[in-house]
């Protein structure tokens, strides 16, 4: 699977740059993205406008990563046990701005993609 397995933004329609994949408009208040890397969370992007907590998702060591520099996004990485990493991540779109919990939506992503997924 490519990186981005699935793509959630606002109201365009079509699929991913020519990927076949395709986009499903939800809203153009939020920006979801979920898919797999070959990495793991102990690859976590660091920084000074980034804030790395280890968590867990349906049992899995599992790493929520805020970042707060231009626009706040939260990443929500799971360790999956073929050695893949899942990543959903979210964000507040200016007409979504005050409205949503980054990191509450992008953990109540992983907790129902995960146990769909934990095998891949």
């Amino acid at each position: 699977m490519d990186w981005l397995d699935y793509y959630w933004r606002g109201p365009a329609q079509g699929d991913i740059a020519g990927s076949g994949h395709d986009i499903c408009s939800c809203a153009d208040e939020t920006n979801l993205v979920i898919g797999f890397q070959g990495t793991t969370t102990a690859q976590a992007d660091t920084g000074p406008h980034i804030t790395n907590t280890p968590t867990t998702i349906d049992g899995l060591p599992a790493v929520r990563s805020l970042s707060d520099d231009a626009v706040m996004i939260c990443e929500i990485l799971v360790d999956l046990p073929s050695g893949r990493l899942f990543a959903s991540s979210a964000a507040g779109l200016s007409r979504g701005e005050g409205k949503y919990d980054p990191c509450d939506l992008a953990t109540r992503l992983s907790n129902l993609i995960i146990p769909r997924v934990r095998d891949q």
